[in-house]
């Protein structure tokens, strides 16, 4: 029989938000601006008092640039692959023609950002 996967508890989901908020350089209030919600809701949820609704999940992954999956899975990545994987989401937004000199500047930034929040966090 297949294990379940255990459901995000509301903290852990805030926790998983604010890690992506702050990995794409967003303020509480800018994302709650840019996905239609009040500050006051978005701080709540972050907090981890309530869940955002479905819609409001969609909006969230869409401006994080990551999956509804990667925001409700128990582990996400907060490693070098995580933070290229939102990088690289962005590129491919781009046009072609600069895809290529960005991908060259994301194997660059992913470790100089990842020695900034090591320095941050001790």
């Amino acid at each position: 029989m297949a294990k379940r996967k255990t459901p995000l508890s509301f903290p852990e989901f805030g926790r998983h938000l604010k890690y992506f908020r702050e990995l794409r350089g967003y303020t509480q209030e800018e994302l709650a601006e840019m996905v239609g919600m009040s500050p006051n809701y978005y701080g709540s949820i972050e907090r981890g008092k309530q869940m955002p609704t479905v819609r409001y999940l969609y909006r969230l992954s869409c401006a994080l640039c990551v999956s509804m999956e990667c925001l409700l899975a128990p582990n996400p990545p907060q490693d070098e692959t995580g933070i290229r994987d939102v990088l690289i989401h962005m590129i491919r937004k781009q046009p072609e023609a600069q895809c290529f000199i960005l991908y060259e500047l994301n194997a660059h930034i992913v470790p100089l950002i990842l020695a900034e929040w090591s320095a941050r966090r001790f």
